[in-house]
């Protein structure tokens, strides 16, 4: 059930009250910009019962990942990453690539979809903070605090946000944030649905970004590292490290030689 309250600041916040839960979906300036949101919901919500690969018989729809020959001499991977918004997933005009990467906030219908469509070879993921507290179906692999190599790039992730409320799933304080990275492995390629500190933050109320992600980015200097949460596309270079926020999906190029193309 959703309900709304108005705040110190005199915004409008939409909860979703839950027998267990309670979410905070967002802070509003007023109720047109409100309303605009719960179109969005309606329109997910449409479009979740048009999916292809939604429940069919009591079973799932099996997809299957493409072949990619392990001699390839290929010297970059196309990626398709994806992340928060289900309405713009499922739009790109590509098809048979290496990698497809979700970043959370999305139903594992919608991961299925971009599956059937951009048809990878690989498909890496992390739960968001508004995802269901299940394992990843296969073929998703799940890389929070885990370690997989693809094509010689070695890639790890990090679930959920900072936590912005006492209940709920994938929700670290920064504390438990830095003793789970303190002596994590160097990799190539870093996944995570929250941001690091201060950088791509909407706010230090609920988007709040990890000072664990900041140390990791400046101990091992991995070539990227993607993440969602704070709905926006944009690239910020620390060091060696590209800091890549998605919002919805994005195409793009990883380089053997660490170049964002």
């Amino acid at each position: 059930m959703y309900k709304t309250k108005i705040n110190n600041e005199g915004k409008i916040e939409l909860w979703f009250v839950g027998e267990n839960v309670k979410t905070l979906h967002g802070v509003y300036e007023n109720e047109e910009e409100l309303n605009q949101y719960r179109e969005r919901l309606k329109k997910q919500d449409e479009r979740d019962q048009f999916l292809s690969h939604t429940l069919k018989d009591g079973k799932r729809r099996k997809v299957t990942l493409r072949e990619q020959d392990e001699k390839s001499d290929q010297t970059s991977l196309k990626v398709v990453v994806i992340s928060d918004d289900i309405l713009q997933v499922g739009s790109l005009d590509v098809q048979e690539i290496d990698l497809l990467i979700s970043l959370g906030d999305l139903m594992d219908q919608s991961i299925f979809r971009a599956i059937e469509l951009y048809r990878p070879a690989h498909v890496l993921a992390v739960r968001g903070n508004h995802d269901q507290d299940e394992p990843f179906p296969k073929p998703i692999k799940d890389l929070h605090l885990q370690l997989t190599e693809i094509n010689g790039l070695l890639f790890a992730g990090f679930n959920g946000c900072w936590k912005y409320k006492e209940q709920g799933m994938y929700l670290y304080t920064q504390d438990q944030a830095s003793r789970l990275l303190n002596k994590f492995p160097s990799v190539d390629v870093f996944i995570a649905h929250n941001s690091p500190w201060d950088v791509h933050e909407r706010d230090k109320d609920v988007h709040q970004g990890f000072e664990a992600f900041i140390n990791y980015i400046e101990r091992v200097q991995p070539r990227y590292f993607f993440h969602g949460h704070q709905h926006v596309n944009q690239v910020t270079v620390i060091g060696e490290t590209q800091i890549v926020g998605v919002y919805g999906e994005i195409v793009i190029d990883i380089d053997f030689n660490g170049e964002y193309i």
